[in-house]
């Protein structure tokens, strides 16, 4: 050994420690690095900083001696070694025991030559400085929450795995949650990829969607992170949780840690001077390329590449055997090989060798040091009891707690360990103390945590991993303390090198206080029964408990509940969505309102308390949901009838229990244990008949059931009640029998065991085969009425000579008919639509009877099936002789013969006939009262027909007259009166009868009228050319209109001319192609006659203004006067529109503004011409009836003013007296105005082109008019015209205009949806998204296909609208309604959750509240309860959404539910004018509801009102009075 140093030398590594006056004094915890003069982090430095580098982390950075090394010998390094470790021993006893560390303390310093006062004397610093070690002994801490803080990283590994987040296991048992936006950018950049883009096109459909998390990671794989948020106990769960369960109380407690994995957070702190060979750090697939992927590091302006070979080599056990499985956003651990020349990219391997044996020897800053790094370290102090002291790469200080020391060394540690040994660790976190800004490393020297691999199991165990060899609820008979903390818990031996950990909470049920390793039930050695409870994967340690009452109870886990199970259980709390039982484990159960008693409770909370232990048994266990489902039925919990809890438990023959759950229209369900059900047939519900399932039974009866059907292919079960009831026999029902024997023609015999609404079900002799029998067929052949027969029919009835013609040999059924008195039942066309081999449409011929089954009615006729593939339509107008006895069509079900009347081949269609006539034409019983009419040539004019009513439009009825012949009857000829409401007179398929007024044999057009008397025909003058003169002015009538002028007919005569379109106006730049537009067939005009020549007959007109002066209307109006009143009377149909004197004002004013272009059609008070009587009058008030209007899906029912308020208006004023002097001015006004077409448009409705075009003129903009104009096209049948019309508004429309032009939008949808292809409508579609607003087209486009009965079309629309606009609440909400609109509740209720997870937060409360209440408009009430409770629990001062809840309580009519919302919202803390409202809102509710000259509600309101205030008035002194007195008011 060599000397020991001089005196000298220990003074000059003194001095060469201490820094110089031009330097910054350096940390004595921070040793020279050799060779690399660097400026080193530091927490605690004094001085300016004299250097330009700082570290990322620190602010104050320290200078480092120049040369890098240190001033003493090798000897003296040893020496001042020896000492430190001296020191660092001595410290260490200190802790152990304080009398002991007193006196170990002065002996140390006598030893050391320690100064008074406990400080190192200057040698021994000298020595621990050159060293590079710390002398002094730091605190070892165990990681706690009170520890972390925003920012540290963390190395840990997943617990599990959920949908949308990581659970992550932490260092010394702590737990945390990764949400799935915090993976990484590329993930999240995906997921945002999902939301629907605002340009109105389809998605891409390649697009694919982003895979589950179990795709990405597996449970125990080790990551790095960083904590982005702390969450303090009992605080509302975090948004990224929000909805799910935990399963266990170790999953529970990650509530409270929030971390990230994203690499661009987790590597902040890496430089490219630290991408060496070796280095490891996480890394995200950013895009996959050619040869690789392009790796996202989180670094700016710097890529990572991985290539194809790498990964195929080093993860031989993929899904992908060519590297190709990595998907872009997906995390993994990399390792760097090398850096290319431009250091901008750099090479990576997965290679799992390398990425656990790689370490660092050198970091540019102490952020470089990441979580999981693999380090040399140095220890510089042995804590007996806790851990170690280590100094990282001769720089950073780091500890080493016992949790993660080997097992077999944490019990020695002093001996194990030596100060001064290089060893190897692996950091697991990295934390900053609050006190000082002292930053040190936790390590961890677990072999598991080195290797990052599996912890194994004991040898001998059986056991493949720790998760199978300690699962939860594992019990272990004894396991020994070997450690004791007395104020946490216990470390426990439980296997050979397997540790576990029991917490001082779960040492007993009563509460420890502290704990001693030396004494009392739990001291070292001391063996005792535990039973898992979780596992910390990081620490690898088992977590136990001693509680005696969790090592009492029979599961700890859902798995491990036994379905059918007896247990007792203790009520913990009563909602209106079930009631939750504690079952003395970690699992508690939910009792659902159907299974609270064999019978519905009215008052469950009467019968059910808080604490109260009851006897239930397990109904369903289901371990993915962790959910159990119990019942409290006494006939179930009391049972000891066999358990059938799956399907290889229903075995045929068995007997168990079950609950009615639902009833169908054949039958009903029945649930029994773990969720299995069976169908129970309606005839084997009961031993006796049954009209109706739910009068004998109800939703929730628990019943006995035998299982006479398991189909294990479908997984189906036929079960019966009737057969499980005691000493019943089983029916041929039970067994399938086959049908295969029985042939089509074959005559069988049988009894009746069961009676339906249209069939008689009859059990076959002797093979016990089922057939159905027609109960018209059976009447018919009884020859009594269909409905008397019920009557003479019963159970058990032999019925004989019955006729086989059909069959079902898959459903193993039977069609019978009784046999014909006079001749056979042909087996070659059998009355059925099962079997029917023999009849194909190429066999069958015109005039042939055949025998059908009616198989649906339409509102045509019938549908009969002839055959198994051929079926026949009978029309209306072929079902009977007789339209007046035969309204009725044949029963659904009913076997029929029919006679074959036209076979078109092209499409297919059968035309069939059952008229007695044709069926059997040798019968005389049969009178033919309404004969067929097959042709219009049948028909002549005045001939009386019947039919039947085949349309309802606005224009009148059409009525079928015969399968090919249809008939028009105008409103004019329905009626011999004015009936203003005349629709709901008729219905479809209403029988009416008429006479023929025309038949177009060329068109095939029939006209009928109604009408009893005739019309009256219009009076002609007998008058020729020789009457007339040139000159003089006539009334004439526009007998048609053509490019070059109209043609007028002279009013009262047979003399037509023209009027030339010059002879219009007196403008001659007026536009005179408009002009003829503003004239219509029928108007009266008043015109000169230019030229008049009597032998040619000729004769032309004119109508320009200048024409006629005042004075041509005065003689006219006393005409007028005096032949009023008779033609009114003549005219009585007629409704008349006159406007008052104001009125006329009005229009007339209005009109003298237009344009000089329409002054032929609008004249003024001085220059307009009179009509010639008041019959022209009337004629033009019956022209202006209203038209009709178009009534498109989709939500528009445009509709033109009827003016009747203003004819009530207009005939009171006439009836008022007025001034003589204004008379013959006011009549010439009302003339006037008649004449003036456009101001007549204002009072009806526009029925005519020219109409339309004068309005559109004056409104452009108005969609309204837009759309009444296609309406007026579609009602003529010019579908073409009405789409260019549409297309024509949208170039019209003005562009601010949105709304309007979105409504015509619309309209054209309807039109093509409804008259255009699927392709012109997708089109159309696609068109609209691109000029409004994409998110209300594709609603008001789904609603269109909705109320057009097109579902798929409307479903696929909702779908594609989700897609685009997954971020809309109307979106969601309209398409549950639609779901639930179509009775698919259960897909309605799908939509909330996933709703949930695409709108953003603020969106959530607005769409839960939107589903609740479409709950209770449209689905279950008890679920919209359920789901408000929720709410209301999550947000108790939001009023709003009490309001809305208990408004859709008031809807439901329950008085008692409303009064306990009130008395819940009004028992919180409120403003007095939030309760003021409220109060209000209650007592107007209990007057509303009450029953008359009930007040008891009333005055409850009252009563709880002035309490309310009294305790107001108490809560705040002095403001009582005027509280008190706002709400008594």
């Amino acid at each position: 050994m060599a000397p020991p140093p001089s005196k000298g030398k220990k003074r000059a590594a003194e001095d060469s420690s201490k820094p110089s006056k031009k330097s910054k004094p350096t940390n004595d915890k921070q040793p020279v690095q050799p060779q690399q003069p660097r400026t080193i982090p530091t927490t605690a430095t004094q001085g300016p900083p004299t250097l330009p580098y700082k570290s990322s982390l620190v602010q104050d950075d320290v200078d480092f001696p120049r040369g890098g090394g240190s001033a003493l010998t090798p000897f003296e390094f040893k020496e001042a070694t020896n000492e430190a470790r001296k020191e660092a021993d001595a410290d260490a006893r200190v802790e152990d025991s304080a009398a002991a560390a007193k006196k170990a303390k002065l002996k140390g310093k006598q030893r050391e030559g320690a100064a008074p006062g406990g400080k190192k004397s200057k040698a021994a610093a000298a020595s621990s400085s050159a060293a590079g070690v710390d002398a002094e002994t730091f605190r070892v801490e165990h990681l706690n929450y009170k520890r972390l803080s925003i920012g540290t990283p963390l190395f840990g590994r997943i617990h599990s795995i959920h949908p949308l987040h990581l659970v992550v296991s932490l260092p010394n048992q702590m737990f945390a949650h990764v949400p799935i936006t915090q993976i990484s950018q590329p993930l999240t950049t995906r997921l945002n990829a999902l939301s629907p883009s605002d340009d109105g096109e389809e998605s891409q459909d390649e697009e694919e969607d982003v895979p589950s998390l179990e795709v990405f990671f597996k449970v125990g794989q080790y990551v790095r992170a960083n904590v982005t948020a702390l969450h303090l106990v009992g605080t509302s769960s975090p948004a990224a949780l929000e909805g799910w369960k935990p399963r266990d109380e170790m999953e529970r407690s990650c509530r409270r840690v929030e971390l990230t994995l994203d690499p661009k957070v987790v590597n902040e702190g890496i430089k490219k001077v630290d991408l060496e060979e070796g280095f490891c750090m996480s890394a995200s697939v950013q895009s996959i390329e050619d040869h690789g992927y392009i790796l996202d590091l989180g670094m700016p302006d710097f890529q990572g590449f991985l290539s194809f070979k790498d990964v195929k080599e080093f993860t031989p056990n993929s899904i992908s055997k060519d590297g190709r499985h990595l998907q872009v956003g997906q995390l993994i651990d990399t390792c760097v090989l090398k850096m290319a020349e431009n250091k901008r990219t750099c090479t990576f391997t997965v290679s799992a060798t390398k990425l656990a044996t790689s370490s660092l020897t050198n970091v540019s800053s102490i952020t470089s040091l990441l979580p999981g790094t693999l380090v040399q370290a140095l220890i510089t102090a042995v804590v007996p009891g806790s851990g170690l002291n280590l100094k990282l790469l001769g720089f950073f200080d780091g500890t080493v707690d016992s949790f993660h020391i080997p097992p077999q060394q944490a019990d020695d540690i002093a001996n194990s360990y030596k100060i001064g040994k290089k060893i190897k660790a692996r950091i697991t976190y990295l934390t900053t103390s609050a006190a000082d800004q002292t930053q040190r490393f936790g390590l961890s020297l677990l072999p598991h945590v080195l290797a990052l691999g599996e912890q194994s199991p004991p040898e001998g165990s059986g056991a493949e991993s720790m998760e199978e060899f300690a699962e939860i609820g594992t019990v272990f008979e004894r396991v020994t303390v070997v450690r004791v903390e007395s104020e946490w818990g216990l470390v426990v031996d439980v296997d050979d090198g397997v540790r576990g950990y029991v917490h001082i909470s779960q040492l007993a049920d009563e509460h420890t206080a502290t704990l001693s390793g030396t004494s009392g039930p739990f001291k070292v050695g001391s063996t005792h029964k535990a039973r898992v409870v979780g596992m910390a994967s990081l620490d690898g340690l088992i977590q136990l408990s001693f509680k005696p009452s969790v090592l009492e109870k029979k599961f700890m886990k859902v798995s491990e509940v036994v379905v059918g199970e007896i247990m007792k259980g203790t009520i913990k709390r009563l909602t209106s969505n079930g009631l939750f039982i504690d079952l003395h484990g970690s699992v508690d159960g939910v009792v659902w309102p159907l299974h609270y008693a064999d019978i519905k409770l009215k008052n469950p909370e009467r019968r059910f308390k808080a604490g109260t232990v009851v006897k239930c048994r397990i109904l369903t266990a289901e371990p993915e949901k962790g959910r159990v489902s119990i019942t409290l039925k006494k006939t179930l919990v009391d049972s000891d009838l066999p358990i059938v809890a799956s399907f290889e438990d229903a075995q045929v023959d068995t007997i168990t229990d079950g609950v009615v759950s639902r009833f169908l229209d054949k039958g009903m369900l029945v649930d029994m244990y773990g969720g299995i059900r069976a169908f129970v047939p309606v005839g084997e519900a009961s031993d006796t008949f049954i009209q109706s399932l739910d009068t004998s039974f109800f939703i929730g009866k628990p019943v006995k059931i035998k299982i006479i059907n398991a189909d294990s292919t479908t997984n189906r079960l036929v079960a019966s009640i009737r057969q499980a009831l005691p000493g019943a026999k089983p029916s041929a029902s039970a067994t399938v029998v086959s049908t295969s024997d029985v042939e089509i023609g074959n005559i069988v015999e049988g009894t009746i065991s069961a009676l339906h609404k249209a069939h008689i079900l009859v059990t076959l002799a002797p093979s016990q085969a089922k057939a159905l029998l027609s109960k018209s067929n059976l009447a018919h052949h009884r020859g009594i009425p269909v409905d008397e027969l019920s009557n003479s029919v019963q159970l058990g009835e032999k019925l004989t000579d019955l006729v086989v013609v059909a069959k079902d040999d898959e459903k193993s059924l039977l069609i019978v008919a009784n046999k014909p008195k006079k001749e056979t039942v042909s087996t070659k066309a059998p009355p059925s639509g099962i079997s029917q081999p023999s009849i194909s449409f190429d066999s069958i011929v015109v005039g042939e009877v055949v025998p059908g089954r009616v198989v649906s009615h339409g509102p045509q006729g019938a549908n009969i099936q002839i055959s198994k593939s051929l079926r026949g339509r009978v029309h209306l107008t072929d079902s009977s002789d007789d339209f007046k006895k035969g309204l009725a069509l044949p029963e659904v079900g009913a076997i029929v013969k029919c006679v074959v009347l036209k076979v078109e081949a092209l499409t297919k269609r059968i035309d069939l006939s059952t008229r007695q006539s044709r069926v059997n034409p040798s019968s005389k019983a049969s009178k033919v009262v309404d004969r067929e009419i097959e042709s219009v040539e049948g028909l002549e004019v005045g001939q009386q027909v019947r039919g039947f009513v085949k349309g309802i439009t606005d224009g009148g009825l059409f009525v079928s007259l015969g399968r090919d012949v249809t008939a028009r009857v105008m409103i004019k000829d329905l009626f011999d009166e004015f009936v203003k409401e005349w629709k709901p007179r008729f219905e479809l398929g209403q029988v009416v009868e008429g006479k023929v007024s025309s038949v177009n044999v060329d068109r095939n057009q029939v006209e009928l009228t109604f009408r009893t008397k005739a019309a009256p025909e219009p009076r002609v003058k007998n008058l020729s050319y020789g009457n007339f003169e040139v000159g003089q002015k006539v009334d004439a009538i526009v007998k048609r209109v053509e490019t070059f002028g109209i043609f007028l007919r002279i009013d009262d005569t047979t003399i037509s001319g023209l009027c030339h379109k010059s002879e219009l106006s007196d403008d001659a730049t007026s536009d005179v192609g408009k002009a003829l537009k503003g004239f219509r067939e029928g108007d009266t005009v008043k015109a000169v006659i230019l030229t008049l020549d009597a032998e040619a007959r000729k004769i032309s007109f004119g109508i320009k203004p200048s024409y006629f002066v005042d004075e041509d209307f005065q003689e006219e109006d006393d005409e007028e006067e005096e032949e009023g009143s008779d033609e009114e009377e003549e005219e009585s149909d007629v409704e008349m529109v006159d406007g008052s004197e104001e009125e006329v004002a009005e229009a007339a004013a209005g009109e003298e503004d237009e344009e000089s272009d329409e002054e032929v059609v609008m004249f003024n008070d001085e220059d307009t011409p009179k009509a010639a009587s008041s019959k022209s009058k009337a004629s033009k008030a019956s022209a202006s009836t209203a038209g009709s209007t178009l009534m498109l899906s989709g939500g528009f029912s445009w509709s033109a003013k009827d003016g009747s308020d203003d004819e009530e208006e207009s005939d009171s004023d006439d009836d008022a007296p007025a001034p003589t002097v204004d008379a013959s001015k006011s009549k010439k006004q009302k003339k006037s105005i008649q004449q003036d077409l456009t101001a007549d448009l204002q009072s009806r409705a526009p029925e005519s082109t020219g109409d339309f075009e004068r309005l559109l003129l004056g409104s452009p903009n108005s969609s309204f008019l837009w759309i009444q104009y296609m309406s007026f096209q579609l009602q003529i049948s010019e579908v073409g015209k009405a789409r260019d019309i549409g297309h024509r508004a949208l170039k019209t429309i003005n562009f601010r205009e949105e709304g309007e032009k979105l409504n015509v939008w619309i309209a054209l949808l309807n039109l093509e949806n409804t008259f255009g292809t699927e392709d012109t409508t997708e089109l159309l579609f696609k068109r609209a998204i691109q000029f409004n607003d994409p998110e209300t087209v594709h609603l008001r486009m789904a609603d269109i296909y909705e109320k057009t009965e097109k579902f798929e079309k409307a479903e696929e629309t909702y779908k594609r609208a989700l897609k685009k606009f997954g971020q809309s609440s109307q979106v969601w909400t309209s398409f549950g309604e639609y779901y639930l609109n179509r009775d698919n509740a259960e897909a309605a209720r799908e939509l909330l959750p996933r709703s949930l997870k695409s709108l953003p937060k603020s969106e959530h409360i607005k769409t839960i509240s939107k589903f609740a209440q479409l709950e209770f408009k449209h689905g279950d009430a008890e679920r919209g309860k359920t789901i408000f409770e929720g709410i209301i629990d999550s947000y108790p001062k939001r009023l709003d959404l009490w309001t809305v809840y208990i408004d859709m309580e008031v809807k439901q009519g329950d008085i008692q539910s409303v009064r306990n919302l009130f008395e819940r919202v009004i028992g919180q803390k409120l403003a007095m004018k939030k309760a003021k409202a409220l109060f209000k809102k209650w007592m107007g509710l209990e007057r509303r509801l009450a029953l008359p000259g009930d007040d008891s509600g009333a005055e409850m309101v009252k009563a709880k009102a002035v309490a309310f205030v009294q305790k107001a008035a108490l809560a705040s002194a002095g403001g009582g009075g005027g509280a008190d007195e706002e709400m008594e008011e």
